[in-house]
């Protein structure tokens, strides 16, 4: 569960029990308001927020972030649509060595001039790049390494590219995954930095692929951030893109955007207008558990877990769910069981 603690560091919640130590009046809140949210880029990404940019390997997360690296550090609209507001940002690229990220840099430059919105040389400097470097939030030496960085560049935003390389963390433990997040807002809080995660989505699966049931983990990763998009491949270059959550304002409607490898030198990103809703429904409670089943034993293959232990991993499923999904799965050949009855029987999925 999600609690009030896991959306403020010590220091803030520390500051709002001694300002809000008593209740307040909605006529006194209407009088003497709160400061307005101020955003990085409206309305998908507010300042000094934790949010996360979900998709699979080929979904162009990369390309993405640093476009919208070129479009802050520029004061640019965001694929020419969304306002940006000018600042620094610093990239922590866990995936790319800076080799690969230089030749995308050239390469997303040149396109953006081919169609009339090109940058300034001196929007460059705005934007810091460390690659390969292994830093862990979780880590006392990578909190200190993440705190000089951002002591001494200031940055307006923090993309991490992505989520699980920076972390020792057990993925699809609410707990550990809450305290990772936790972490991170304690060493961005200080300097206003907003944060934004590239994070891995799960396979495509025969129950619902909805944009909420699609980040690998556990739920509450969609839980703990400000703000989480969505990319999904759709036809050749075309991506779909669904603001699936929103703290403080309403989703934007879905897009579509196009990145085009124009030639060898050249990629373009650009908008290709607003679409009709393209979510699938919620998946029903049966497909859910499956779906939960199934991650959890595909991470430990040909591991045999107790019944027991399933129903303990797999929350805000009700038991009778359970068992129907992990009998559904063994009669689809997805999992394997032995024992005998009820909590005798062990499940896994066998590899090799």
């Amino acid at each position: 569960m999600v609690k009030l603690r896991d959306f403020f560091t010590t220091e803030e919640l520390a500051r709002f029990k001694r300002k809000e130590s008593k209740p307040r009046s909605y006529a006194d809140v209407m009088a003497n308001p709160p400061p307005p949210v101020e955003w990085l880029v409206e309305p998908l990404f507010p300042l000094k927020s934790i949010s996360v940019l979900g998709g699979d390997g080929s979904a162009g997360k990369s390309w993405i972030c640093l476009l919208l690296s070129l479009s802050i550090a520029s004061g640019q609209p965001f694929l020419g649509h969304f306002p940006t507001r000018k600042g620094k940002v610093l990239i922590v690229d866990e995936e790319a060595p800076l080799v690969l990220a230089f030749d995308r840099l050239k390469k997303l430059l040149k396109g953006m001039e081919s169609t009339g919105h090109g940058i300034p040389a001196d929007a460059l400097k705005n934007i810091y790049t460390m690659n390969l470097t292994n830093v862990h939030v979780d880590e006392s030496e990578g909190q200190e390494s993440l705190k000089s960085y951002l002591e001494d560049y200031h940055p307006d935003l923090l993309i991490i590219d992505s989520l699980i390389r920076v972390h020792g963390a057990d993925e699809i433990s609410a707990q550990q995954m809450q305290n990772v997040f936790k972490k991170v807002r304690e060493i961005t809080a200080p300097y206003g930095t907003a944060v934004l995660f590239a994070h891995h989505t799960r396979k495509l699966g025969k129950g619902s692929n909805a944009p909420s049931q699609m980040l690998r983990g556990s739920s509450d990763i969609r839980n703990v951030v400000d703000s989480y998009v969505f990319v999904r491949k759709k036809a050749k270059g075309i991506r779909n893109i669904i603001h699936d959550k929103s703290r403080y304002e309403m989703e934007v409607p879905p897009f579509n955007i196009l990145i085009e490898k124009v030639d060898n030198d050249t990629t373009v990103i650009k908008f290709e207008g607003f679409t009709e809703n393209t979510t699938e429904p919620e998946q029903s409670k049966l497909e859910e558990a499956k779906n939960k089943i199934q991650d959890l034993l595909s991470k430990e293959p040909n591991i045999k877990i107790d019944r027991e232990d399933v129903h303990l991993a797999v929350l805000d499923i009700g038991t009778n769910t359970k068992d129907n999904a992990l009998k559904e799965l063994v009669k689809e050949g997805k999992i394997k069981e032995e024992g005998g009855k009820g909590k005798t029987k062990k499940f896994w999925i066998e590899e090799g």
